[in-house]
């Protein structure tokens, strides 16, 4: 009887603590996980950046402050600007309130006295570049090699770049290669 009791007694402390483990529920993580977690992937969604920028504006800055990223996203607005359509501007689908933009800097050559090998066009929803030709490239008379068609507003792009800063209404990358 005796080894009856100590055995349901000790069955009985047994349950109560299995009970206990299995049904307690996990404590959320916290906002720096969520962030470490979303930032250690090697590619990033656009719009789950741009919800999480929202969200935790600065530590996703601390985070990602000059470190190089790789973006995935739809392409919602492209366009050539600089004086010689040297650059281009980027923007992927965010949230409402937050876009992505990766902005090139391909023109500074020019700046500094050196020629930019990009020349960009837009046509439509298009975008085409143009690769500026080289002496002796055998396309001397107009300067430039073919243009090919490089993006569409619509696709879906994954960009490498390197994030700056997030701005009222944008997270702001420098685009580092095209996509």
């Amino acid at each position: 009887m005796f080894k009856n009791l100590l055995l349901f007694s000790i069955l009985g402390i047994m349950g109560f603590f299995a009970w206990k483990h299995f049904t307690t529920k996990p404590s959320p993580p916290t906002p720096v996980q969520q962030v470490s977690a979303f930032v250690s992937q090697s590619v990033l969604p656009a719009t789950e950046l741009a919800s999480l920028c929202e969200k935790y504006p600065q530590l996703v800055t601390k985070g990602l402050k000059g470190e190089k990223v790789v973006v995935s996203g739809v392409l919602e607005k492209s366009m050539v600007i600089g004086v010689n359509s040297n650059d281009l501007k980027l923007e992927l689908i965010g949230v409402p309130k937050l876009k992505i933009s990766f902005q090139s800097d391909f023109g500074q050559q020019e700046r500094w006295g050196a020629q930019s090998k990009f020349r960009f066009e837009k046509r439509g929803k298009e975008i085409w570049v143009g690769e500026i030709a080289k002496p002796g490239d055998g396309n001397m008379q107009s300067g430039r090699k073919s243009p090919a068609a490089l993006c569409r507003e619509g696709d879906t792009l994954t960009m490498r770049g390197e994030f700056r800063n997030i701005a009222p209404g944008w997270v702001k990358c420098d685009l580092l290669e095209l996509p």
